[in-house]
């Protein structure tokens, strides 16, 4: 029977220096374990269990932008606030002992709050000026420290197309118009940023009212116009385009990605939570069931409607 025993003690001593051994080589660049359920990433002597859950204080623009906003003003909606809302409530849900506060002010304030401390979270584009007041995600494994983000770590995606006529369609090869020198492309007005293009003079023609823009180009009046094609890859392609006077151009001019940019002062005081955050939003989406999650929020909001195919260039 000492045998056995002795056996077994043996044994087990083995299988948790292996575990140990194990759970070690898969941490990733936070030093957080990839195999770990969300709940286990913080360490329980990390946490005061006692202290009430740490307020994480997010802005975002008063006025709707679709799928990701809707409503306009300061009122939060308490029914489909928009995917983004929805996306991030899902995120924090899935990380402990932390609370998502959420307030709504004009965009640039919003980035001016974030830069004063009065508030800790927007989601945005990468821009590299937001550096100075802001913390982004890491960038990509030897990249420059002042490079765009890993893409693996962002909250939102889409893809900006072209979308045009049959007979400018014939002409795209692409990455161009053949024998175009510059073509008129239109976008919503103060929504969305034309990219620049090292293939084409893209001439931006600017609409405040962007249900015009497929009359103008059966008019031949714009040569093509911008447009969301796909959100997280999935289709979003404006229904008063899928007709057969109009062809949408693959491959994308330019892909957005928005990520979680925490102020300053929130990452000095609370870096291993954003850290967290930021990985518990890269494994929602290497999950199968989160992922197919998520995809179903923003399908609730994808409808379709050229009107809300504005995305203010955040």
């Amino acid at each position: 029977m000492n045998c056995f025993i002795a056996y077994w003690t043996f044994y087990l001593s083995l299988v948790a220096v292996t575990f140990s051994l194990t759970v070690h080589a898969a941490t990733n660049e936070f030093g957080l374990s990839a195999t770990a359920s969300y709940s286990d990433r913080l360490l329980p002597s990390t946490i005061d269990q006692e202290a009430p859950p740490q307020v994480v204080r997010f802005c975002y623009q008063d006025e709707a932008l679709y799928p990701y906003f809707s409503g306009s003003g300061m009122d939060i909606p308490a029914e489909r606030p928009g995917a983004t809302i929805e996306h991030l409530q899902y995120l924090f849900a899935r990380v402990p002992h932390v609370t998502l506060s959420m307030q709504r002010l004009p965009w640039q304030r919003c980035l001016k709050y974030l830069a004063d401390g009065k508030v800790d979270l927007v989601v945005a584009n990468y821009n590299v000026i937001r550096r100075s007041i802001g913390v982004y995600p890491p960038v990509p494994k030897g990249a420059a420290a002042d490079a765009a983000p890993d893409a693996k770590f962002a909250l939102t995606r889409q893809d900006i197309c072209l979308a045009t006529v049959q007979r400018l369609a014939m002409r795209w090869n692409g990455k161009n118009f053949s024998g175009m020198n510059k073509v008129m492309v239109a976008h919503p007005q103060s929504k969305m940023a034309l990219p620049p293009s090292e293939q084409m003079k893209m001439v931006p023609y600017p609409l405040q009212d962007y249900s015009l823009a497929p009359e103008l180009l059966l008019e031949g009046r714009i040569d093509a116009m911008a447009i969301n094609c796909k959100i997280r890859g999935l289709d979003s392609i404006p229904s008063e385009l899928k007709h057969p006077e109009f062809v949408v151009l693959q491959p994308a001019i330019y892909q957005h990605r928005g990520y979680l940019l925490f102020s300053q002062q929130f990452y000095q005081e609370h870096a291993q939570l954003s850290d967290l955050l930021w990985q518990t939003q890269q494994q929602l989406e290497t999950s199968k069931r989160d992922r197919a999650a998520l995809d179903k929020i923003y399908r609730h909001y994808l409808n379709g409607q050229l009107v809300q195919q504005t995305n203010r260039n955040h």
